[in-house]
């Protein structure tokens, strides 16, 4: 039996190019093209958020072969807004590897863009950058 897991992005790019430089949407379609060849192959599909699995069915994976991995009620992939929850000295650190390279497409691949429109939104918790 073999058996794929897809994260936010992996699943993302099987239907959205990133932004940035145009060679990235080659590197896309390339991968895209991979998994056509190999999805055959795969007997089972999880993902890590129920609404991940919208862009592996519209790819053409068949739903019955993906399964919800964990299914996480309070995050970014909801469709509706999380509810604000308030915690005195709560830090979150999160992993963020600025620096060299095309910005805009890391920003995209290790959530940044997310992160920054969620800082606002709690002003009690400290978020910490892990810069690698």
């Amino acid at each position: 039996m073999i058996s794929k897991t897809w994260q936010g992005t992996d699943a993302l790019k099987l239907k959205t190019f990133p932004p940035g430089k145009f060679i990235w949407k080659f590197r896309i379609l390339f991968e895209r093209l991979m998994w056509k060849i190999f999805e055959p192959l795969i007997d089972q599909h999880f993902v890590v958020h129920p609404n991940l699995s919208k862009y592996l069915t519209d790819f053409g994976i068949p739903a019955e072969k993906i399964s919800v991995k964990a299914d996480l009620p309070d995050c970014f992939y909801c469709v509706t807004p999380c509810e604000k929850k308030p915690h005195e000295g709560l830090n979150i650190a999160y992993y963020w590897p600025g620096g060299r390279g095309n910005l805009k497409f890391r920003r995209w691949v290790y959530g940044k863009d997310i992160i920054d429109q969620i800082i606002p939104m709690f002003p009690r918790i400290r978020f910490i950058e892990l810069n690698g």
